[in-house]
């Protein structure tokens, strides 16, 4: 049997380790692709730190993420992702031309971020690390943005690169809630309706699952 399809949306201020985390979980899910901000900035202007407009770096994103998908891979997307506008304006322009979307914020605490920037082959300035980090505290991440799941991790209090073990773990523990509250919904439904959860074809996710 197949895995699940999932578009998986990393959300943290830099240096809290999302690049670090995408290359590990590609690793774990079956034909995924990592669609990084900082690699289309590389491929588009021949620098990553130079932002360039919006509007062509998301137009890329979304091009990139509809030819993935088109080949039945899952999207691991690699980007700060720190203000809720920018997630959800994401999520409710490909809605729902695209499979369910998973949440991974990693609330790194900020003295970490600023120590992993300053080992990092090019830095950014503390000031934008300080901003981000305060928008996620002020408006985190939640299903309701347009998230079938949100999964709370911290990668400074484990070495994801010795213990790949952790996310995997995190990954069955998602597909077992989402599957079960798949099938809550199918009893919930049938009994209404009086049909058996077998003849019910239509399933739903509610409000989504908020895990840590």
């Amino acid at each position: 049997m197949s895995a699940p399809l999932y578009c998986h949306m990393l959300i943290g201020p830099p240096g809290s380790g999302k690049s670090a985390l995408a290359q590990q979980m590609q690793g774990l899910i079956p034909q995924s692709c990592i669609i990084s901000t900082d690699q289309i900035r590389q491929d588009l202007y021949g620098d990553p730190t130079h932002q360039g407009p919006w509007t062509d770096i998301e137009a890329k994103v979304k091009t990139q993420i509809c030819h993935t998908l088109a080949h039945g891979h899952s999207i691991i997307y690699d980007a700060t992702n720190a203000k809720r506008v920018w997630r959800m304006g994401l999520l409710q322009s490909l809605a729902p031309s695209t499979p369910a979307w998973i949440g991974w914020h990693l609330t790194t605490p900020l003295a970490t971020c600023h120590q992993w920037n300053q080992q990092r082959s090019r830095t950014v300035p503390p000031a934008v690390i300080d901003s981000l980090y305060a928008a996620l505290k002020r408006f985190p991440p939640h299903p309701e943005e347009g998230f079938v799941a949100v999964y709370a991790i911290d990668p400074h209090l484990v070495d994801l690169h010795l213990e790949p073990s952790v996310i995997s773990a995190k990954l069955a523990e998602l597909s077992r809630s989402l599957t079960n509250r798949a099938n809550r919904t199918y009893t919930k439904s049938s009994s209404k309706s009086g049909v058996s959860p077998r003849e019910n074809s239509t399933s739903g996710l509610g409000q989504g699952l908020v895990l840590s």
